[in-house]
Parts: C-alpha cells; sequence; structure tokens
C-alpha cells in the first residue's frame, strides 16, 4: 500500500512538472497577452475565473481546469435546482459535499446559503477561488500564479471531496494531465474559453 501511494504521489509531481513546463512554453501565466501571457477573456464566463482567480491569488488555469475535470463549465448562469437532490453541487467547479465540504466552505466564505451558490454559476465562481484559496493557504500552496502549480496538488485533492487517497490522488492527476495539454474549452452558451 504505501508503494502504491509513492507511485502515486510521483504521478501527480511528473503531471504538474509537465503542467508547470507546458504552460511556460506556451507563454501562459495570467495578464492581458501583451506579455506573451495568458490573454484577459471577453466573455462573462472567462471573465468571471480572471477577477475571480485575480482577486484571490489563485491560478485561473488550474479553476478551469478542475471546472472543465468536473464537466461544469456549460453550466448555466443562473439555475433552478432540486433543493433535494441527493448531490447538491454549485458553480463550474461544483462545489460539493464530501470529505471535505466545499460547498458549506464556500456558503461561509460567500456569507450565503448554499442554495444561493447552487442557482447562480458566477456567485459559485467566485466562492471557488475563496475555497480554492483557502483550502491552498492551509496545505501551503504558492500564490506565484501559474509557475508553481505542483504545490497546488494537495488543495486539489482536498477540492474533489472524495473520500480515500486513491480517487483523491487520480482526481488531482486528471486536473495536472488537462493543465498539460491545455486547449479551449466549450462554457456556457458556447463561449470559448482557454
Amino acid at each position: 500500500m504505501a508503494f502504491a501511494r509513492l507511485v502515486s504521489v510521483f504521478r501527480v509531481a511528473v503531471c504538474a512538472s509537465v503542467a508547470t513546463v507546458a504552460i511556460a512554453c506556451s507563454g501562459g501565466g495570467g495578464g492581458d497577452g501583451s506579455d506573451g501571457s495568458t490573454p484577459v477573456s471577453s466573455g462573462p464566463l472567462g471573465h468571471a475565473f480572471d477577477v475571480s482567480a485575480a482577486g484571490h491569488g489563485v491560478p485561473r488555469d488550474l479553476m478551469i481546469a478542475i471546472a472543465q475535470v468536473e464537466g461544469g463549465l456549460a453550466m448555466p448562469a443562473k439555475r433552478t435546482v432540486d433543493v433535494d437532490a441527493a448531490i447538491p453541487v454549485a458553480g463550474p467547479l461544483q462545489l460539493r459535499h464530501g470529505r471535505f465540504d466545499s460547498l458549506a466552505r464556500g456558503a461561509a466564505l460567500m456569507g450565503t446559503t448554499e442554495l444561493a451558490l447552487r442557482q447562480d454559476s458566477d456567485l459559485a465562481i467566485e466562492a471557488s477561488a475563496r475555497v480554492l484559496a483557502d483550502v491552498g493557504a492551509r496545505v501551503g500552496a504558492t500564490s506565484a500564479g501559474e509557475s508553481d502549480l505542483a504545490s497546488w496538488s494537495a488543495a486539489i485533492e482536498e477540492m474533489s471531496g472524495y473520500f480515500d487517497d486513491a480517487h483523491r490522488s487520480d482526481y488531482a492527476h486528471r486536473v495536472f494531465a488537462l493543465l498539460a495539454r491545455g486547449g479551449t474549452f466549450a462554457g456556457r452558451d458556447g463561449e470559448p474559453v482557454t
């Protein structure tokens, strides 16, 4: 079991290194695009990620990668939700109840209700940035931006909500693999998100 965990940690570290190199080589790293960095988004979804990530010192591309892995980028801006849903989720990053209750933490950090986050995707993006920053600070992630993504590995695992280490590690691996590949993803209302 210890060997399996060691292999898992090694996999995450390699993927994080590859993601960091891929972003550095592509000129990523936040900004207005004039310095070769990731351009500021022009659509409302991308703009919500830009503002929330910058406002809380979390890597924007990491937030988008988590949202893509979760399948939440196409979530409508406003939604009618089932208040009795078995697995309530909020926003593109899919804040939820789990080993770490990111949904409750997001509501607490925003001073609002879980239901309000579930209904308003942009509010949930802001909550997600706050939760990610909060978890990142707790586990020692650096806010150096896209250049030190490996330091966010434990925060990504925590945000997954999974209870067991194998699924948590696999989740972080999928996020880092997506960061390494990069790409343009379909967001709500067909908005391309890069």
